[in-house]
């Protein structure tokens, strides 16, 4: 058994927090494992977790127009994994799908967001670091589209 107290304040995502603010996440968190190619979540499916990833690789996809998916972002260790549990509707976004066996830290999402209206300093805190993360998923985005976007202009002239 791992001690999450400790292995919260080695998580690069949660640098800055304070002493006490991981001390008090850590009774919000478990550790996951996951096989090459479970899937964690499936898009549409209700959002109540999130999580931060330990060892391994995890895969962002969406639905393609084809039978494949089209893979938006491949998440290493120190990355977040999960946004949509912050906002309603409270679903996901994309399927995830570990592409290598996968250790996560998996917080309980509704009792957090429970929790950080209770303190509203760490839900601050927290809203600061998911704010940089989302804008880090936009940008990876943006530049699958424009290479899905170069591949679509390159097969119209073949």
């Amino acid at each position: 058994m791992i001690d999450l107290a400790a292995e919260l304040q080695r998580q690069p995502f949660l640098e800055g927090l304070s002493e006490h603010h991981l001390r008090f996440l850590s009774n919000f968190v478990d550790e996951t494992r996951y096989e090459e190619g479970e899937i964690l979540f499936r898009q549409d499916d209700p959002a109540i977790d999130f999580f931060l990833i330990s060892s391994g690789r995890v895969a962002l996809e969406i639905a393609g127009r084809g039978t494949q998916p089209i893979v938006i972002q491949i998440l290493k260790p120190g990355n977040l994994l999960g946004i949509s549990w912050l906002y309603p509707p409270h679903r996901w976004q994309f399927t995830t799908r570990a592409v290598a066996p996968t250790t996560a830290l998996r917080f309980a999402g509704d009792a957090l967001r429970a929790a950080c209206d209770e303190d509203h300093t760490l839900g601050y805190e927290l809203l600061g670091l998911f704010v940089v993360a989302l804008g880090s998923r936009l940008q990876a985005t943006r530049y699958q589209l424009v290479e899905l976007s170069d591949q679509v202009r390159s097969a119209e002239v073949h």
